[in-house]
């Protein structure tokens, strides 16, 4: 489970100069990208979570009471991030408008 956040940290410092640099407005691009890779984390960590303690059976076995705590977190966090993508509100569709003098 470390290695998959220091993946992402990685990822975050050598991806969020460069978009920072060639976004045109620099402020909410790299943001995003942020906000969207802790949402990618922790949705990675519910699933490696599951699959840790489906491997290693005898070792959740003697620690299942923090495992199951941990689980249990991320599983509402996942749920939550999953629920509220479901029902976003925008949509999108543009509309173009002619600008007449």
């Amino acid at each position: 489970m470390g290695l998959w956040i220091s993946m992402i940290a990685i990822a975050d410092i050598a991806v969020l100069p460069l978009i920072y640099l060639h976004a045109v407005d620099a402020g909410q691009k790299p943001m995003v990208f942020l906000m969207s890779s802790i949402r990618l984390a922790m949705n990675g960590l519910f699933v490696l979570g599951i699959l840790m303690a489906i491997i290693y059976f005898k070792q959740f076995r003697k620690f299942w009471v923090a495992h199951c705590l941990i689980l249990l977190l991320l599983g509402v966090f996942a749920f939550k991030d999953l629920a509220s993508g479901m029902r976003s509100k925008y949509t999108a569709k543009d509309k173009s408008v002619a600008i007449v003098k």
